[in-house]
């Protein structure tokens, strides 16, 4: 399983790059939002790969899941989150 850390990276780069792990992987073990103190976490566990997506705003998560789901192949999934974020107001 690779960890990879990259801050500071365009939100387009990361919604390809997640894109491509959830859409080749074989297994998606955890895919969830947390709400933390200050930011939104999306939270993405395959058998191949860990990744940790930050937003400050609820907004910026909304405005990146809406960009995912446009990529994934399995939208049910990106459409779950999105109700989760948007149950939030």
């Amino acid at each position: 399983m690779n960890t990879i850390l990259k801050a500071n990276q365009s939100r387009g780069k990361s919604v390809a790059q997640i894109a491509e792990i959830l859409n080749t992987c074989e297994m998606l073990l955890n895919l969830e939002i947390e709400n933390q103190m200050n930011k939104v976490v999306l939270h993405v566990i395959t058998d191949s790969a860990t990744v940790q997506y930050t937003e400050i705003t609820r907004d910026g998560m909304l405005s990146f899941l809406t960009k995912l789901r446009e990529y994934v192949t399995n939208k049910e999934d990106i459409d779950e989150l999105l109700e989760e974020v948007q149950g939030e107001e």
